[in-house]
Formats: structure tokens, C-alpha cells, sequence
């Protein structure tokens, strides 16, 4: 609410119809007095005390106008009229104003961007340190940082009307650049503005430009509104409906410029987030039969440029690799890493480690397409203490084609504007994959079912041929037996018996009849061998002729 002593106030806008309200008649202190409005130069004499016949809570609609055309700008003007001095038969008398509500021609809703196969949405936060936002000027923006009760501490940049001239076109403005489907912009929250100055102060109006295109925003509305928590950044402005494929430039220019009765007026920025799409692999996970893993590959089992200048360093979790902002025939440090994977996660050393170093932003992208800015310095800052002894997440995605080997690639990002020495950290790579075992080979076939009743197969008796020997020998020659035994198989094995036993008699009988014809003529008192071939000298040399048999 806005009360105005004798002063004169105007606003421009385009649309059709414009409605002025008064503030209501319950927080007015003075009575209602007389006020003057002009809309491009037409005037009009309005008497507050009709308008506010009785007390209330609502705003009063004091005046409007319609049929304007949508397409003209348009002046309008307020003035108070009255001059009262307080006397009894000249009292103080006051103006208010509420809010005006002017009308323009209906615009399309935006359509919701609804991801194609192998894409989905992501929310990604530019902190206002993030290297890709730029202050201009540079000197007009201050950095403050701040702690809310036990939450990490967290910064934002503020400035003041002081030196703004956006009549000129001199804007105290923040730029960065986006691609993506939705944005929203973020002040610092309630207790943030109370390190700046413990009396409230008024907010200073601003614009958000798209692509040159401009979107008025009442700051000071948007923190009345808010009902979240005071400790967390107040939402001034969103939008939807962009082109996914295309960049778009955003500039949030502060509107409010010098005033002349040296009040002024803050425009702060702490963060913007902005729905981007990303890829994303149509597989669906758990895998079905997919053993999952994860695989950590430390600072030295990437690919680092240059080799050199990357230091080994010590931390409670172990070691790490360190390399400051120096140039390397003109490039400045960056490391790579390929695997296959549905996700990756890169961790720096903790905070206790790093604690007071100045950090560089890294320039992080997956497969040389999917890029992002990360603010390595804004991280730490707002880790908590009681993780200081644990890695750091800088950066994580998943969602990827498991099966497709990707490549992250990490470069040390140019603060051209300081000449402060930064440092780059890399403590470790987790990489998720899954393994999909080989399908075993399918089962033989099965084996037909046999019937109840099956049939009786019996196997004919093979006749055997036997062959007499005048040594009254039997010899039986049969084929080989079937796979099942019937009664010409027990014939067969008893009639090879018999002919085995035959043999075996007749050998028996030869062989003993030869034995005892050696041992008759060989003594047992192993005396000389009898000389057959010699004439007998004695009788006792002449052989007896055994009788033969």
C-alpha cells in the first residue's frame, strides 16, 4: 500500500482497460481526500470520501477507464489535490493507492513439453556464483554470505538503485545464457536480507528479458506472497514454454532507478533453475537377470592433461590429485575417463582437505555434447561440517544406455576476471554398470511319453552253427547278442562254456603226457645228462629202453 501527501505519481502500460484501487478504509489513518487521476492527459476529479463511505478490510476501487486498445501505450497519472494543515475546519486529509489492474489481450497458455523417447526432463540450478552468470556492472554487484540457523552457509549478490539509470538504458543487470524448457528465478530469502540491514527496505522492481523480449515482475508483491520458509530463497518469477533445442539469452535488468528523495532501493539474485532436457536411455531398470555394480577408478586411473602438473595429495579418505590454474601451451588443466556404465559419479576430497582453497569451476560433459558449468567453489561452501572428513559430490548422471561406452570430460574453466590462484580436485570416478549373464543353452527335448500298455518285443533266437573238431572240440560262432537278452543268448553262452572246457581238457592232457616223458629222461639228482651220442664203455651207461605207452 502506497500513501501519497501531495505528491504526483505515473505509471505506463498497454492494455485495454485500466481499474485504480484504494488501499482499505481500515488501514487509513487520515480521512480519505480529494485526488485528481489522468489517463494521457484526460483528467478526472475523484472525491475519496464517496468512494469510502464505510469501513472495511477490502480494497476500493476508486476509478477506471475501458475500450483504450490493447495495441497503444498508455500514461496513466495520479495527483492528490487537498492541502489541509491539520485544523479542525481544514483537516488532514490523505490518498491512497493499492494496486492497479490493467487488462491486455489473451495470450496462449504455454504448452507442457512432454519428453520424446530417449530424453527427460532435469532441473538444473545456476547458483549466483556459477561461472555462467555475469553482473554488469560488475563493480554495482556485491557477494554476501550467510549461514540460517544450523543450515550450510549460502551466498547471493544484491544492488542498489544508486547509479541505475534505466531511462538511459543503463541497466544494473544479470545475464547468462540457457537451453532448456522452464526457468525460475530466486531472491534471497527473508533472513538472508536481514545481513544486509536489520530494517526492512524496499525492493527494487525488475524485468526478466527472454531473447530480448521482456516480462515485468513486482518483486515486492512476489515476498508478500511468499509463505515458505524464511530461510529459503523467495520465487519472483517462472516460466514455461521454451524451446527445448534452442538457447535462450536471459537478462534480469533492476527498473527502479535514482530517487530523488535518496530512498533506495535492493535487487537481489541468489539462484535461477531452469528444466533442460537431457538423455535418457529407454531401458528400464532392474534388468531383468542383471547383476549391478560399481566400479570406483581413482584420481590417477583417468586421463590427465598435463600429466606433470597434477599433484599427488594426501586426505583422511585417502589420496587425491590437485592441480592449479596454469596454462599448458595455452591450455589449462583437464582430465577424461571412458567406460561402459548407466551412470557416473565424480567426487572430490573432503572439505577438511580443501578448506581453504579457492576453487575453479569445471566445465563437465558427457560425451562432448551434454555440458554443464559446476560450481566447484559453491559446493564446498555449502557442505556441512559434520561431513567434512567424507568425498565431495561435484557431479553425477544416470539414466544412460548401459550397454554404450561414454566419455567425461573435465576442463579447468578461465576466471578471466581475477587473477586469483584456483585449484582443480579430483578424488574419484564411481561408474554403475550392469552385467547380463549369457542365457544358458536350451533343455533337449523331451523324451516321448510311452503308453500304459507297452508292447512286448521279444528277440528271436539266432541259431548257432558248430563246427566239429576231430579233437571232439566244439566251436560255436554266434553274432553279437541284441541290446536285450532272450533264450538264444543263454543257448549261446552255455554252448561257448562247453567248448571252452573241451579245449582247456585237451590241452590238459598233451601237456601232462609231454611232461612225463621229459621228467623220465632227466634225473632228479641233477646228475650229467645221459651221453646219448657216446659207445658204451659199461653197462652202467647203457639206458634202459623204457617201456612206450
Amino acid at each position: 500500500m502506497l500513501q501519497i501527501f501531495q505528491l504526483l505519481t505515473g505509471w505506463s502500460f498497454i492494455g485495454s482497460a485500466i481499474y485504480v484501487y484504494g488501499a482499505p478504509r481500515d488501514y487509513i489513518k487520515n480521512p480519505p481526500g480529494r485526488q485528481e487521476i489522468c489517463l494521457d492527459g484526460n483528467c478526472e476529479i475523484i472525491n475519496g470520501g464517496e468512494k469510502y463511505e464505510s469501513t472495511g478490510a477490502e480494497p476500493v476501487l476508486l476509478w477506471s477507464s475501458g475500450d483504450l486498445g490493447s495495441i497503444h501505450s498508455h500514461l496513466l497519472e495520479l495527483r492528490f489535490l487537498d492541502n489541509g494543515n491539520g485544523w479542525g475546519w481544514w483537516p488532514m486529509t490523505s490518498a491512497s493507492l493499492h494496486h492497479l489492474v490493467y487488462t491486455t489481450e489473451p495470450t496462449k497458455e504455454p504448452i507442457p513439453y512432454t519428453p520424446v523417447n530417449g530424453t527427460a526432463l532435469a532441473n538444473v540450478t545456476l547458483h549466483d556464483t556459477n561461472y555462467a552468470v555475469e553482473y554488469e556492472p560488475r563493480t554495482a554487484w556485491q557477494q554476501t554470505t550467510f549461514s540460517a540457523l544450523s543450515k550450510p552457509k549460502d551466498t547471493f549478490h544484491y544492488s542498489s538503485s544508486e547509479g541505475n539509470h534505466p531511462d538511459s538504458g543503463s541497466f544494473h543487470q544479470v545475464t547468462f545464457e540457457m537451453q532448456g524448457v522452464a526457468l525460475y528465478v530466486y531472491g534471497a530469502s527473508e533472513d538472508a536480507l536481514l545481513t544486509l540491514d536489520p530494517k526492512p527496505y524496499l525492493h527494487a522492481p525488475i524485468d526478466v528479458c527472454l531473447n530480448q523480449e521482456c516480462y515485468p515482475v513486482d518483486v515486492h508483491q512476489a515476498y508478500l506472497d511468499s509463505t515458505d520458509d524464511l530461510h529459503l530463497p523467495v520465487l519472483l518469477w517462472s516460466y514455461s514454454g521454451l524451446a527445448p533445442d534452442k538457447t535462450t539469452f536471459v537478462h534480469i535488468r533492476m527498473l527502479a532507478g535514482e530517487s530523488p528523495a535518496g530512498v533506495l532501493r535492493r535487487a537481489t539474485f541468489e539462484k535461477v533453475v531452469y528444466t533442460e532436457v537431457r538423455p535418457k536411455s529407454s531401458i528400464e531398470h532392474p534388468i531383468p537377470r542383471g547383476i549391478y555394480h560399481k566400479k570406483t577408478v581413482l584420481y590417477d586411473g583417468v586421463d590427465r592433461f598435463p600429466l606433470v602438473r597434477w599433484k599427488i595429495q594426501s586426505s583422511s579418505s585417502g589420496s587425491y590429485g590437485s592441480v592449479f590454474n596454469e596454462k599448458w601451451y595455452g591450455k589449462l588443466p583437464q582430465w577424461s575417463y571412458s567406460a561402459l556404465g548407466y551412470g557416473f559419479k565424480i567426487y572430490g576430497p573432503p572439505l577438511e582437505s580443501v578448506r581453504n582453497l579457492k576453487h575453479a569451476a569445471q566445465r563437465i560433459c558427457l560425451d562432448h555434447t551434454y555440458c554443464h558449468y559446476v560450481d566447484v567453489g559453491h559446493i564446498y561452501l555449502s557442505t556441512p561440517n559434520s561431513y567434512e572428513d567424507l568425498p565431495v559430490l561435484l557431479w553425477s548422471i544416470d539414466g544412460l544406455d548401459p550397454f554404450t561406452k561414454h566419455t567425461i570430460t573435465s576442463e579447468m574453466v578461465d576466471h578471466f576476471y581475477d587473477q586469483d590462484k584456483r585449484v582443480m580436485v579430483l578424488s574419484h570416478v564411481d561408474t554403475l554398470w550392469v552385467e547380463v549373464p549369457a542365457l544358458p543353452p536350451p533343455p533337449p527335448p523331451p523324451r516321448p511319453t510311452p503308453s500304459s500298455t507297452p508292447p512286448t518285443t521279444t528277440c528271436p533266437t539266432l541259431p548257432s552253427t558248430v563246427v566239429t573238431v576231430t579233437t571232439t572240440a566244439f566251436v560255436t560262432l554266434a553274432p553279437k547278442p541284441a541290446s536285450e537278452h532272450g533264450t538264444g543268448y543263454h543257448v549261446l553262452l552255455f554252448s561257448t562254456g562247453v567248448a571252452i572246457c573241451v579245449i582247456a581238457l585237451i590241452f590238459g592232457y598233451f601237456s601232462s603226457h609231454h611232461l612225463h616223458r621229459v621228467r623220465h629222461y632227466m634225473p632228479l639228482n641233477r646228475g650229467p645228462p645221459p651221453n646219448y651220442g657216446a659207445v658204451p664203455t659199461t653197462e652202467s651207461d647203457v639206458p634202459e629202453d623204457p617201456q612206450r605207452t
